[in-house]
């Protein structure tokens, strides 16, 4: 729509009720404005015919990039895949990651939006928490979006098939003999780790086998991923806990459950075959050769840079949510 030359900011503050200073601070995203107060402002904008103004051109185009995310070979691998491909184009990254402070992410948005950047993509983010702050003006794309898919219609996002992840590693386990699996994971499962868990259990369901939810083996986030993967699996042989099949996470919690599994005498593949996910981390790549459902990381680092190159060149994107496929990557561990 195009702009007419009698609407300004007065027209818009009347046509809402509200003071230019409010769709002023609206405009540059200010954090005291209410999220009911900006959807109503943008709202009027877009009645109106208001387009906001382009951001300014400071030279060189700069590309913001947040994690929400520890230590992750495969987060920090997808990082770089993501700067070299944006440096081809031309254009500079800026990195900034949240760490364990996830609450952070408002604060660190607007950082990023400080520093000029022409578009913006998250890795591991939240969409929700942000929704009433982000710059219309500047294009997105989340990559593992942390909310789920029924409530991120709207947002351009890219992401591996979990629930093929799920279904290949149940394949190979069930194909190598594990009748009895686990899942190991974090203290928690995100919308993500159940699409695997589904997909995992259709497997075994075809053959006639029904995996409860005590299969899925939460560690408390207490110390590095590997030791505590490592100590959990130790706990569960201990205590008898009966399975013969291990799906891990991470390739960092595989390589825990190999080392727990190796230091006790047990026989690896032949009694507990073990897979990972990721299979891109060192732990994937020792001598050990840790057997992994392998995330395409080139892919999605082009997917996630295609999306936000054709927003800002104002082309229409057709598929606002990409799925990329994923693969075996063989080892000895399975």
């Amino acid at each position: 729509m195009a702009q007419r030359k009698d609407v300004s900011i007065q027209t818009v503050a009347s046509h809402c009720g509200v003071s230019t200073a409010t769709v002023s601070r609206v405009m540059n995203n200010d954090s005291r404005v209410s999220e009911s107060t900006r959807s109503k402002v943008l709202l009027a904008m877009q009645e109106c015919g208001y387009q906001l103004p382009s951001p300014p051109d400071y030279g060189i185009k700069k590309i913001g990039v947040i994690i929400d995310t520890q230590v992750n070979d495969y987060y920090h691998s997808l990082a770089i895949c993501i700067q070299d491909t944006f440096s081809e184009a031309g254009l500079r990254m800026i990195t900034a990651n949240l760490g364990y402070n996830k609450e952070a992410l408002p604060d660190i948005l607007r950082t990023i939006y400080d520093c000029n950047v022409c578009g913006v993509v998250f890795i591991t983010c939240n969409y929700l928490s942000i929704k009433g702050i982000l710059d219309p003006r500047i294009p997105h794309v989340w990559i593992d979006c942390n909310d789920p898919p029924e409530e991120t219609e709207d947002i351009c996002q890219v992401q591996s098939d979990q629930f093929a992840a799920g279904v290949l590693a149940a394949q190979e386990l069930y194909r190598k003999g594990s009748l009895h699996p686990i899942i190991l994971g974090g203290s928690g499962i995100s919308h993500r780790g159940l699409e695997r868990f589904k997909g995992f259990c259709s497997v075994y369901q075809k053959h006639g086998i029904e995996l409860g939810e005590d299969r899925i083996i939460h560690t408390p986030r207490i110390r590095e991923v590997m030791e505590e993967s490592k100590q959990m699996i130790r706990y569960l042989i201990g205590t008898g806990f009966e399975f013969d099949g291990v799906f891990a996470i991470s390739d960092w919690r595989a390589l825990g459950a190999y080392l727990a599994v190796n230091e006790l005498g047990i026989k690896i593949p032949e009694e507990i075959r073990i897979i990972g996910y990721d299979g891109v981390s060192v732990a994937a790549k020792t001598l050990l050769n840790i057997t992994s459902i392998r995330q395409d990381i080139e892919s999605i680092a082009k997917c996630a840079c295609d999306m936000l190159t054709a927003q800002l060149e104002n082309r229409t994107i057709k598929e606002k949510r990409v799925i990329v496929p994923v693969s075996i990557m063989s080892g000895q561990t399975l």
